[in-house]
């Protein structure tokens, strides 16, 4: 069974701010969010999926606004990152992005939104949700390394601000190698190659992008896929 990411709740779980990798060298371009090899995410994309989202359902806050539509432009950018990444492997593979991972997406989304199927957020989140799963597909259960834990670790630091107790790393040190812990690991390295092998960047004006393979229960992304800048 492959694993399938938790429905992520809206403006809850924090998106892209992970741990800061270092890369060669940055590719920006004027009107560009990111790119998957030379097919371009642009900003015009972001804005509009963004824009689709009624104020209210963002924030209460009226005097941080901007603050709280930047992580809903993570959020974003995240998810067309997920959908190009996936399509360019589907063109490759002959693979197809997952039905049922796109239904129960777009349900979820539905309800929690109130938005109608239409609404861009509510279509590209379940779109990402199809292809995410498909860039799951085949992957291997692998150990976890120290380094994989120290990363969950630190994923979970960053969403929550509360650093783990040692019996807690002590129970994602077991977790994570246990048989479900080793698919996900599997899962996650298995998108960090396809993030090198599709060449997949982001501008770094939007920050430390990282694409999510794994939610816990608490809407929390333990295993991450940092986007070179």
């Amino acid at each position: 069974m492959k694993p399938r990411l938790p429905r992520r709740l809206l403006l809850t779980a924090v998106i892209g701010l992970m741990a800061v990798v270092t890369v060669a060298g940055c590719r920006v371009e004027q009107g560009a969010a990111a790119f998957v090899g030379e097919t371009r995410i642009t900003d015009a994309q972001v804005d509009n999926v963004v824009d689709s989202l009624p104020v209210e359902l963002v924030t209460n806050d009226v005097a941080n606004v901007s603050s709280a539509y930047g992580g809903v432009r993570h959020q974003v950018l995240e998810a067309l990152a997920v959908v190009e990444l996936g399509r360019h492997v589907a063109d490759d593979t002959g693979a197809l992005p997952d039905a049922d991972a796109r239904s129960v997406a777009r349900d979820g989304w539905m309800q929690q939104t109130g938005l109608p199927e239409s609404n861009a957020f509510v279509s590209l989140m379940a779109e990402a949700e199809g292809y995410r799963a498909l860039l799951q597909e085949g992957a291997e259960p692998q150990a976890p390394t120290d380094t994989d834990i120290e990363a969950a670790a630190d994923n979970f630091t960053t969403a929550t601000g509360q650093k783990l107790q040692s019996a807690d790393l002590q129970q994602l040190t077991a977790d994570l190698n246990s048989d479900q812990g080793r698919r996900l690991i599997g899962v996650n390295r298995q998108i960090a190659q396809y993030v090198a092998d599709y060449d997949v960047t982001a501008n770094p004006k939007y920050g430390q992008l990282s694409i999510v393979t794994f939610l816990n229960a608490s809407g929390v992304p333990l295993l991450t896929v940092p986007v070179p800048n």
